[in-house]
C-alpha cells in the first residue's frame, strides 16, 4: 500500500514524480528474490497520531501550465507505454519550459529505464539538491535509496589520452576534450571508446568497463614518407626546411598533404616542385639535377586587384616576363594564417638571375609592371595593387560604387495655389483667388547610390509668406457689402520625400534624373483675426540633378524638380496646384577607390625578399621548370 503525504493525497498524486516515479521503481529497479520477499510480508504500517499540517505541496501536474504541462502528460503516457526514449524528450521539452526541479525525477526515471545509469544518478543528485521545499522527506528518501542502487551499475574511470585537444566519446556520446579528468561516471559493461583529432588517425576500441577502470589511448599522427633520390650532397628542402642531404632523403615522420619541395647543389639547376605525401603510403622520387653554372631566383608576386587581397591563377592572374608573350608556369600558391584561416600569401615564379621586367595582369584591372633584379639562389617579392580596368568609371569619384551617401543644403521653391482664401470671419469670397509663393528653408537627404543608380530620402522644412488683397462680402447686417479682405498670411511646408532614378557618371560628375514623391503637412497662419489651419500636402513629379565631386568623399549637387501638389481637403481654404523647387547640397559619399588613386597605392614594386616565411603550400601546383619526379 504506497505511503501517502502530508496532504492525505497518495504519493502518485503529490506531484514531485506522478505516474512515472512510481512506473520506474517497479519496473527498473532489479531487486534481489529475497528482498522482494521481505517485502511482501512486511505488516501495514501502524496509524501514526496526528502532526500539525504541512503545507500543501501542489502535484505536479497542477504545478504546470500551458506547454510544459502538456509535454509532460503526453511523457507520462509514453513512459506507461514503455517508450522510454520518446518519453525522456518529454520531460526534458517540459524542464525547457517551466523548470519544476520535480521533473528531474522523471527524466531520470527514463534514463534508468534505457539502462543509462550514470546519467540518471547525476539527474538525481540534481533532483535532491535543486528540489528544496518541493520534496518530502519521503521523496529525498525514496532518491537516494535509488541512487545508491544506480551506483552499484556505476564506476568512476580515468580515459588518458596521449594527445590533448582530442575528442573523447563513449558510445557515441561526447565525454569531453582531453585532457579528462579523472573519475568520471560512466554505465558498467561492453562500451566503445572513440578518441579523435585532426591531423591524427581515429582510435576506436570496445572496452569492458568494470572491473577495469583505466584505459589509455594513444593517438597516432596521420604521417607519410618520402624517399628521394638525387646528386650527391644536393640539399633537399620541404617546405623550405632542410630535411637530409643527397643522394638518398628517406624520412618517415612527414605531414600529410601538399609540400613545397626544393634541391639544390653548386653548379646546378634549383629544382622547385611539389609533392603530395598520403597516410601511410610511401613516395618515391628520383630526380636529376641539371648542370648549369647559372642559378635560378625566385620571384614572388603578391599583388590585388582594386583592394589589397592576394589574386591568384586560379582567379585568373597571368604574370609575363620581359618580351613573353605567354604567361610564366608558377610554383604553386604560398598560404599564410590570417585570423585562423589560410589566406593566399605569394605567387612564386622562377626565373634566371639577373634584371628582368615583370608584367601582371588580372582580370577587371589594368596592367601594370615593374623591374626586377633577380640575384642568383635568391628571392624578389613583387607587391603593389592594380587599378580599376576603367578609370572614367571606377577610380574617379563620380564612378564610385561605394554606396552610402548623405547630404544637407537649402531648398527654395515656388507653389502655384489654384485657391487662396484668407479666414475673416463674415467675409466670403467672391471667387478663387490664386495666388503664386515662394518658400525657402533647410533640406537634408539620405540613401544609396550604384555606379548607374541611385536612391534617396528627403526632408525638408521651407517657409513662406503671401501679401495683397482680395474682393470679398461681408456679412454685416442689414445686408451683406462688399469690401477688400486681406491675404497676408505666414505658410510653411514640412514633408518627406523619396527621389529614385538611374545615374551616369562622367569622370568627376554624375547626372541623374527620375520620379519623386513626397508627403507632409502645409500650415498657413493669416494676419488677420482668422484662425490657422494645417491640412496635408502630397507632391508628385520628376526630377533632375548635376553632382561634382573635385575631392574623394565630399561632393556639390544642385537638383531642379518639377510636381503637381495637391492639398488632402477640396474644401480647404488653400489648394495646391503644382510646385517648381531647386536645391543645392553639399553631400558626404566615401570613395575607398579614388582614396587609394590620390594616395598612389595602384602601383606594382619589387624588392630583394627577406628571410625565407614559413608558408602552407597551396594543394594543387603546376608543372615544376625541372625534370619530373619518377612515379611512386
Amino acid at each position: 500500500m504506497p505511503r501517502r503525504s502530508s496532504s492525505g493525497s497518495p504519493r502518485e498524486s503529490r506531484g514531485s514524480r506522478g505516474f512515472v516515479l512510481a512506473f520506474a521503481v517497479a519496473t527498473s529497479v532489479s531487486l534481489s528474490p529475497a528482498t522482494a520477499s521481505a517485502q511482501a510480508k512486511r505488516p501495514p504500517a501502524k496509524p501514526v497520531p496526528a502532526a500539525p499540517a504541512a503545507p500543501a505541496i501542489k502535484p505536479l501536474v497542477e504545478t504546470l501550465t500551458g506547454d510544459a504541462k502538456t509535454d509532460y502528460q503526453a511523457g507520462t503516457v509514453l513512459f506507461g507505454d514503455g517508450d522510454y526514449a520518446t518519453a525522456l524528450q518529454k520531460f526534458k521539452n517540459a524542464h525547457g519550459k517551466q523548470p519544476d526541479p520535480r521533473l528531474l525525477y522523471n527524466m531520470a526515471s527514463a534514463e534508468k529505464s534505457l539502462r543509462h545509469y550514470a546519467t540518471a544518478a547525476k539527474l538525481l543528485r540534481r533532483y535532491l539538491a535543486e528540489g528544496g521545499a518541493l520534496l518530502t522527506n519521503d521523496d529525498r528518501r525514496d532518491a537516494e535509496e535509488l541512487v545508491k542502487v544506480i551506483e552499484a551499475l556505476t564506476l568512476a574511470v580515468t580515459i588518458n589520452v596521449s594527445e590533448a585537444g582530442a575528442q573523447v566519446f563513449l558510445d557515441d556520446e561526447l565525454l569531453g576534450v582531453s585532457p579528462l579528468p579523472s573519475g568520471a561516471i560512466v554505465d558498467i559493461g561492453q562500451r566503445k571508446l572513440r578518441a579523435q583529432k585532426e591531423g591524427f588517425r581515429t582510435l576506436t576500441m570496445p572496452v569492458q568497463i568494470g572491473p577495469a577502470h583505466t584505459f589509455d589511448l594513444k593517438l597516432e599522427r596521420l604521417r607519410g614518407r618520402l624517399e628521394l633520390k638525387t646528386k650527391v650532397g644536393a640539399t633537399v628542402y620541404l617546405d623550405d626546411k632542410p630535411i637530409g642531404s643527397g643522394p638518398l632523403v628517406v624520412s618517415d615522420e612527414l605531414p600529410v598533404g601538399g609540400h613545397a619541395l626544393r634541391i639544390t647543389a653548386p653548379r646546378m639547376r634549383t629544382y622547385q616542385g611539389e609533392v603530395v605525401l598520403e597516410d601511410g603510403k610511401a613516395r618515391s622520387l628520383d630526380i636529376e639535377l641539371e648542370a648549369d653554372l647559372e642559378q635560378l631566383s625566385e620571384v614572388r608576386v603578391a599583388v590585388g586587384c582594386a583592394d589589397p587581397r592576394v589574386r591568384t591563377p586560379e582567379e585568373g592572374l597571368s604574370v609575363f616576363f620581359d618580351d613573353g608573350q605567354v604567361s610564366a608556369s608558377p610554383l604553386g600558391v604560398r598560404k599564410r594564417v590570417e585570423d585562423n584561416k589560410e589566406v593566399p600569401a605569394y605567387v612564386p615564379f622562377t626565373v634566371s638571375s639577373g634584371e628582368h621586367r615583370v608584367r601582371v595582369r588580372f582580370p577587371g584591372c589594368d596592367p601594370l609592371e615593374t623591374t626586377a633584379n633577380a640575384k642568383s639562389a635568391g628571392a624578389v617579392d613583387v607587391t603593389g595593387m592594380l587599378p580599376a580596368e576603367n578609370p572614367w568609371f571606377n577610380g574617379t569619384p563620380a564612378g564610385s560604387p561605394n554606396g552610402f551617401r548623405v547630404s544637407a543644403g537649402v531648398t527654395i521653391s515656388n507653389v502655384k495655389f489654384a485657391r487662396f482664401q484668407n479666414f475673416f470671419n463674415q467675409t466670403s469670397s467672391l471667387g478663387d483667388s490664386p495666388a503664386d509663393v515662394s518658400f525657402a528653408g533647410p533640406s537634408v537627404s539620405i540613401g544609396t547610390q550604384s555606379r548607374w543608380f541611385m536612391g534617396v530620402f528627403d526632408a525638408r522644412y521651407v517657409v513662406g509668406e503671401t501679401t495683397g488683397t482680395q474682393v470679398a462680402v461681408a456679412n454685416t447686417p442689414p445686408q451683406p457689402a462688399i469690401t477688400s479682405a486681406s491675404q497676408d498670411a505666414s505658410l510653411a511646408i514640412g514633408d518627406l520625400g523619396i527621389r529614385l532614378g538611374p545615374r551616369i557618371p562622367i569622370n568627376i560628375a554624375s547626372v541623374a534624373a527620375g520620379g519623386l514623391a513626397g508627403i507632409g503637412a502645409i500650415h498657413v497662419s493669416p494676419t488677420g483675426p482668422s484662425s490657422s489651419t494645417t491640412d496635408v500636402f502630397v507632391r508628385g513629379g520628376f526630377w533632375a540633378g548635376v553632382e561634382a565631386q573635385p575631392l574623394c568623399d565630399f561632393s556639390l549637387g544642385v537638383n531642379f524638380s518639377l510636381s503637381a501638389a495637391t492639398t488632402g481637403d477640396s474644401s480647404a481654404k488653400v489648394g495646391a496646384s503644382s510646385e517648381a523647387a531647386w536645391s543645392i547640397h553639399l553631400g558626404y559619399e566615401p570613395n575607398v577607390l579614388c582614396r587609394r588613386k590620390r594616395a598612389g597605392l595602384y602601383r606594382v614594386q619589387a624588392e630583394a625578399a627577406e628571410g625565407t616565411p614559413q608558408l602552407t603550400p597551396a594543394p594543387a601546383a603546376a608543372p615544376a621548370p625541372a625534370a619530373a619526379p619518377a612515379p611512386a
